[in-house]
């Protein structure tokens, strides 16, 4: 679905890609949203899939499951998906250089990985 201004209301159930300026969910969405502007997503909205906005909000009891990007648009999922992939496989590598920048200590002395 493209379009300037995308809402997916309540009592909607919207399976696809997403492609707009600003895009409102207050219902669900199984699939990519893509945003040049902005993504909201009220109380009770449920998305299953990517989002790629530069401004991304969300109320207290929405739902999101998948990868935000704050930056850029993407231009298919398949990019998406092969930058997250060269991403693991650099923090796999810089762990097997004994990188120390990709592990931190705890309080018990144990290592944990870095996310940031």
């Amino acid at each position: 679905m493209r379009g300037k201004f995308v809402l997916i209301d309540s009592n909607t159930s919207f399976k696809g890609a997403i492609i707009a300026e600003k895009v409102i969910v207050e219902g669900t969405v199984e699939g990519e949203i893509n945003a040049s502007e902005h993504v909201l997503l009220k109380k009770g909205a449920v998305v299953n899939g990517p989002i790629q906005t530069p401004r991304f909000l969300c109320e207290e009891g929405s739902k999101h499951k998948g990868l935000i990007r704050l930056d850029g648009v993407i231009e298919n999922e398949n990019n998406l998906t092969s930058s997250v992939s060269r991403i693991e496989e650099g923090s796999d590598e810089q762990k097997k250089e004994g990188d120390p920048s990709s592990s931190t200590s705890t309080e018990e002395g144990k290592s944990s990985k870095r996310l940031w």
